[in-house]
């Protein structure tokens, strides 16, 4: 569901907003209803080569990771120039070769936007910049381990399956 026009910010903490806004329901009733805004984020398939390169990361307060490259998107921050941010902070990658894959949006419970991309021809100009308490190493797949990683429990990224569908049909 999206937030209301007439909804009131009452809270922000990090990439978090709380809203409140008064609804009048079917009897006649007034109820106030609380709405979570998370900031937008974006996720980056990084392909050079013939691999895919991943993120492995390691932080204190969550179990070590492998994922795509990306986190959230700025305030007034465009998703694409997000998304090349954060793949060159990540990897210390960047490309010329971009296609934004899809948007999906989730409007119920925490509302918010995932924009993917795939950046292809991914050059190394820099080195990965972790944050304190962070350890990410670059992680290179083939597209085929890839694959087996999508459908694998470490997979987190469930609302792509549509995209790799298409791309497993075409390998075929």
């Amino acid at each position: 569901m999206n937030i209301p026009d007439h909804a009131k910010k009452v809270f922000r903490w990090h990439a978090y907003s709380v809203f409140q806004r008064k609804q009048t329901l079917l009897n006649g009733d007034e109820k106030l209803f609380d709405q979570v805004k998370r900031d937008d984020t974006v996720q980056v398939i990084a392909t050079k080569d013939d691999q895919v390169i991943l993120s492995d990361e390691l932080q204190p307060h969550v179990w070590r990771r492998v994922w795509l490259f990306g986190w959230h998107v700025e305030p007034g921050e465009d998703p694409f120039e997000a998304a090349k941010r954060e793949l060159f902070e990540e990897s210390g990658f960047e490309s010329k070769d971009w296609v934004k894959i899809n948007t999906y949006s989730y409007k119920f419970g925490i509302d918010r936007d995932v924009h993917y991309y795939l950046a292809r021809n991914c050059i190394q100009v820099g080195e990965p910049a972790s944050e304190p308490g962070e350890k990410v190493e670059l992680k290179p797949i083939s597209y085929h381990e890839f694959i087996d990683f999508i459908y694998s429990e470490l997979f987190e990224h469930i609302d792509l399956f549509p995209f790799v569908r298409v791309m497993i049909d075409r390998q075929e």
